[in-house]
């Protein structure tokens, strides 16, 4: 069995939490976590394009983004959100 160093490292060379959220003021949370929406988390770990175009945009887009996730009801309306990104 193969033994990890980092039980929170990303995966393959993928992106993990930390890399893409934050709180709206930019500031990380107590525990080094950082604070996102678990349906747009799961929306993105669908859609890893969506992904990276939404760790392309700028802190105040990213805010805007999860803002507007924030208020999403259906799973529909979430991936209309991440696509429309």
């Amino acid at each position: 069995m193969k033994e990890y160093e980092n039980i929170n490292s990303p995966v393959d060379g993928g992106i993990n939490s930390g890399d893409v959220t934050r709180f709206p003021d930019g500031s990380a949370s107590a525990n080094g976590a950082w604070e996102l929406p678990a349906g747009l988390a799961m929306a993105f770990a669908q859609d890893t394009a969506s992904l990276a175009r939404f760790t392309a945009l700028s802190n105040e887009e990213q805010d805007k983004v999860i803002a507007k996730a924030r208020k999403v009801s259906t799973r529909g309306e979430m991936q209309s959100l991440i696509k429309s990104i």
